[in-house]
């Protein structure tokens, strides 16, 4: 059961964030006023809109925003008064773990995995925009956190594996993709060069015969050259071709 602690003296919290250093975080000034520890003064801080750690010399909070603050403390110690009297709720923040998550967004079917972050007897501004599971007591909420911990780091453990197999998997079926385009594409050249050599059948004929006649005659290669420039320049179509 808690210990009831006296209500928290505010009342000069207005003239310490007004006389401060810049130098000094926000949560700094405010936490020697408030006196409830370092996760009541961010949760204070943060529902009301402010950044705990932000420096002074950045902006010092409007009248306004520090009465948000002084309600909110006042609303904890309300809970803490009741807490002193007997049990109270309990609550664990979760997370989905992001494997699960990439798996599900990939279309592979894979259920999500939700992972405990931690336990908290009051529903804190840090935790807001995680997910929240409520318990009757504490007590029950703590059990609850630890007899899970150890299986859900083993499932953590799989489904890292799992993804790293998966991606492997990945990196080998786009590598065999762009092999068989690349055959494709080879493929498609030859049939292209097999089309113009049928297409054009008589001219390559005619130059192999030219060709040969050349070399039987005893002329070098690069004097057939020569005379395939000369021939070319004639208007030759052979020679063209």
């Amino acid at each position: 059961r808690c210990r009831p602690k006296q209500p928290a003296d505010l009342s000069g919290l207005r003239e310490a964030v007004a006389a401060a250093e810049g130098s000094e975080a926000l949560k700094q000034v405010v936490g020697r006023i408030v006196g409830h520890g370092a996760q009541v003064v961010d949760h204070a801080l943060l529902a009301a809109g402010l950044k705990p750690g932000e420096k002074l010399s950045r902006r010092r909070p409007a009248a306004e925003e520090l009465d948000m603050v002084e309600q909110k403390v006042r609303e904890f110690e309300k809970w803490l008064m009741a807490a002193g009297a007997g049990p109270v709720p309990g609550f664990i923040a979760t997370r989905v773990s992001q494997a699960a998550a990439a798996a599900a967004d990939s279309g592979e079917d894979a259920a999500p995995l939700t992972v405990y972050e931690s336990f908290e007897p009051y529903p804190l501004e840090q935790t807001k925009g995680k997910g929240r599971v409520e318990f009757p007591t504490f007590d029950e909420a703590v059990d609850e956190f630890f007899s899970k911990l150890e299986q859900q780091r083993v499932d953590l453990q799989r489904m890292q594996r799992e993804k790293q197999v998966l991606s492997k998997l990945d990196r080998v079926k786009a590598d065999q993709e762009r092999r068989v385009k690349s055959l494709e594409a080879g493929a498609a050249d030859a049939d292209l060069q097999a089309s113009l050599i049928e297409y054009n059948a008589e001219k390559v004929d005619a130059v192999i015969r030219a060709t040969n006649e050349a070399v039987a005659s005893g002329m070098s290669w690069g004097d057939i050259s020569r005379m395939i420039e000369e021939e070319k320049r004639a208007g030759n179509p052979v020679a063209g071709a």
